[in-house]
């Protein structure tokens, strides 16, 4: 899984790198960090699987658990099954990795962090919030911090938390003025429901058919012009779940279907 806020994680693993120092009892590990730096992510796994077998409470064991999380979620999948494993496997990883405990402030940061994306992924929101809350005061780099903000709003608006959200998406347009994460939070804060985007038509008579027959179907239903094109929406719905659940419904006959914002 390739996402923005997983790629920064990654570039700063590989920075925070640079300044380590090879042990001559963890050779495997050496080996396993190159690895994921070179994205060959099964010799990572396994560099870090050998160490941890030989020696499970050592001193870099947060690192080698953490390096086997990185490997799992960042390797490309066969299907939308070993994905989900993947992503769960990683999770787990991660949270060894917390277990065997670290003075590394930076690597702890990126355990984190890296443990919010997965949850955020998994629409364990709770986890995610928890989890960016906490990374944030230990990373260093600011668009890192800046998305890892943004996201543990995001995952406090889907908790319907929505006054803690707004809070903490002014704090990204505060903290980090002028980013990516910063200009997306202005189309979030004040929110306090969820719609489904439904599909959008080039014609008009479409979209029209489109809203009555939903209509029909019990959904609660608009549509919206945008340049020659009309937007149909399902909703608004109070919770995250709710939207979760009407969008499962619609996905069979609206596959492009998501949930906005």
């Amino acid at each position: 899984m390739r996402n923005t806020l997983a790629i920064l994680i990654f570039v700063l693993f590989c920075s925070l790198l640079a300044g380590c120092e090879s042990q001559p009892k963890a050779t495997e590990l050496d080996r396993a960090r190159d690895a994921l730096v070179s994205r060959d992510y099964s010799s990572a796994e396994t560099g870090a699987q050998t160490y941890l077998a030989r020696d499970p409470d050592g001193p870099r064991a947060a690192e080698a658990y953490y390096i086997q999380g990185r490997a799992l979620e960042d390797a490309v999948a066969v299907n939308a099954q070993q994905a989900r494993e993947n992503l769960q496997a990683a999770r787990n990883a991660y949270i060894n990795a917390l277990k065997a405990v670290t003075i590394d402030r930076a690597l702890e940061g990126l355990i984190r962090a890296s443990l919010a994306d997965v949850a955020y992924w998994q629409d364990d929101f709770a986890t995610s919030a928890e989890q960016g809350q906490a990374a944030y005061a230990m990373l260093e780099e600011p668009n890192a911090k800046a998305w890892t903000l943004y996201r543990t709003g995001v995952s406090q608006q889907r908790l319907g938390r929505f006054e803690d959200a707004d809070k903490t998406l002014r704090m990204v347009q505060e903290y980090h003025l002028g980013s990516e994460p910063a200009q997306r939070a202005v189309a979030r804060i004040g929110v306090r429901g969820f719609n489904i985007q439904v599909a959008t038509f080039a014609n008009a008579a479409a979209a029209d058919t489109v809203v009555a027959n939903l209509q029909k179907q019990g959904y609660a239903s608009s549509k919206r012009s945008t340049g020659n094109k009309t937007v149909i929406f399902a909703g608004p719905y109070k919770s995250w779940g709710q939207a979760s659940n009407a969008r499962a419904r619609l996905l069979a006959t609206y596959p492009d279907a998501l949930i906005v914002p």
